[in-house]
């Protein structure tokens, strides 16, 4: 082969390697798009590629392996927000007993507590996007079901079946049946999302559910619980409803929706579902003064509007099944209320509770270890 030939294939090789990465889109410098690996963070694109490969771009390892690293850690980042804006959620979740014995007190029924939790927050949260966000009122007709099943068949459905569990067996009883949504939650999402059963979530679920037959005094008090079969209908219903709350979240953020979009018409939905049963006429009279008013707003605009977007928000970078397992933290931060506000005694099956959930919590988050060397 002649110089002259070589020379021209060496050229031509040089010139493709510099096309390849010149000719490489620049996704990073779209602007809201930071990072390639933030494409997991879309709505309705849960397994999005961390790298991009075009062809005609040379080998270059040392490059390769330092864009994965900082994916990795970008990811990570991505993910511990997402575990956090969880935890607050649970953390609105578990002080609804401050506002629920006050208005208890003022003559509120329990179904008016639930009502006047979704229809602040579809007033308050509604009004905050018509200034902020307009583009979260937009949705298709033919995903409407994905709205009436978080606002009805879950939000509704779940005051509606918890609180009539509580009528006919013991509170213990009824929270521990409640708290099972965790195990319905993995179990359809293993069906409906692929999402693996792994050990760490069975481990996981299993000291769950023990920490809240502790945390709830069901242990303590087993002598004097109430069961009945109807309460036990009513107490696996509630659990059903509460995991569906995670599944139907999981279908809208599929479709692109957001999470201002799906907490606005999951609120309204409740709102309306919730309606039928709180005794409308004689609503309006147990706001009775300044104080009951501005503690109904309360109770609407923390554990429902923030609560409820917090926790569709962290669904988009956490397995549906993880996100309850974490969200039983709940119980925790309610337990520590009750000592702590209401000077309710504290045990060592308190105690015990809460450590199975915390441990609970910790398992599932354990990775296995690499063998390779």
């Amino acid at each position: 082969m002649s110089e002259q030939r070589i020379e021209k294939i060496g050229n031509m090789q040089d010139t493709q390697g510099i096309s390849g990465t010149l000719g490489t889109p620049e996704a990073p410098a779209t602007p809201g798009m930071p990072d390639a690996s933030d494409a997991p963070a879309t709505p309705g694109t849960p397994d999005a590629p961390v790298t991009l490969e075009m062809p005609g771009t040379p080998e270059a390892p040392t490059t390769q392996g330092t864009q994965d690293a900082s994916n990795m850690q970008v990811s990570t980042k991505t993910q511990l927000l997402s575990y956090g804006v969880i935890v607050l959620a649970a953390v609105c979740w578990g002080v609804i007993g401050i506002f629920n014995r006050t208005l208890t007190a003022a003559g509120f029924s329990q179904m008016q507590i639930a009502f006047t939790r979704c229809a602040v927050a579809f007033v308050v949260f509604g009004l905050f996007l018509l200034f902020t966000d307009r583009a979260a009122f937009r949705i298709k007709l033919r995903d409407i079901w994905c709205f009436f099943g978080t606002g009805v068949l879950a939000l509704a459905v779940l005051n509606w079946s918890y609180f009539s569990a509580m009528q006919e067996m013991s509170l213990s009883v009824a929270a521990v049946m409640m708290y099972m949504a965790p195990v319905v939650v993995v179990l359809l999402s293993a069906v409906l999302f692929k999402e693996r059963i792994t050990g760490g979530k069975v481990v996981a679920l299993v000291l769950v559910i023990v920490g809240a037959v502790f945390t709830t005094g069901l242990l303590g008090g087993a002598g004097d619980a109430v069961i009945s079969p109807l309460g036990l209908c009513f107490g696996a219903l509630s659990a059903v409803s509460y995991a569906l709350y995670s599944i139907f979240s999981r279908f809208a953020l599929q479709r692109g929706y957001s999470a201002n979009t799906i907490s606005f018409y999951s609120f309204a939905f409740s709102a309306l579902a919730c309606g039928l049963f709180a005794d409308l006429p004689h609503y309006a009279s147990n706001f009775t003064s300044p104080d009951i008013v501005l503690w109904g707003i309360a109770l609407g605009v923390l554990t429902y509007a923030v609560a409820y977007t917090l926790y569709t928000a962290g669904l988009k970078n956490v397995e549906t099944g993880k996100a309850a397992i974490l969200a039983t933290l709940e119980m925790v931060v309610a337990t520590l209320v009750s000592v702590f506000v209401f000077n309710e005694p504290f045990g060592l099956t308190n105690l015990v509770g809460i450590v199975c959930v915390l441990a609970g919590i910790a398992v599932m988050n354990v990775k296995p270890r690499s063998h390779a060397r």
